[in-house]
């Protein structure tokens, strides 16, 4: 699965009134391929993913309208991250690129729809997709797999 993160997907949400990564939650162990098919091994509980929670923690300073996140690979090769297709297709998407790195968000515009971690040496680059609610979260996964995958 191309847009599957080597170190795992994983979808997280809140409510309006979280403040911690303790009132985030997300699926324990990650989101992995197994036979082909993404399985979970366990049901979302609050705090159980700290980074994922801490990146959408810090998009919803920027944007409140935000509560849900998810986490897909990149396009790239072993050379980097192909910066370019993920602004275009952003930008045909008529959506907001945000830029992270190990430390968070960076400063962005006052909405955001996607964040962008390039990675460095032993972390892996990653997409931080963010919406209104977890199906939101899929639904827009979906639309910027597709444009992506219409640049290849």
């Amino acid at each position: 699965m191309p847009v599957l993160p080597k170190v795992g997907m994983n979808i997280a949400a809140c409510l309006n009134s979280a403040t911690s990564p303790e009132d985030v939650a997300a699926v324990p162990g990650k989101i992995n391929a197994v036979e082909g098919e993404l399985r979970t091994h366990g049901k979302p509980q609050f705090g159980s993913s700290k980074h994922l929670a801490e990146m959408l923690l810090e998009a919803r300073k920027i944007d409140s309208t935000k509560a849900a996140i998810m986490n897909v690979r990149p396009p790239g090769d072993h050379e980097g991250t192909d910066i370019d297709a993920v602004q275009e297709a952003c930008n045909q998407l008529g959506w907001e690129l945000a830029d992270a790195d190990r430390s968070g968000l960076e400063d962005s515009t006052s909405t955001i729809d996607v964040i962008l971690d390039i990675g460095d040496f032993g972390w892996e680059p990653s997409l931080y997709v963010v919406g209104a609610s977890p199906l939101d979260v899929v639904d827009r996964c979906h639309r910027l797999i597709n444009v992506l995958g219409g640049m290849a």
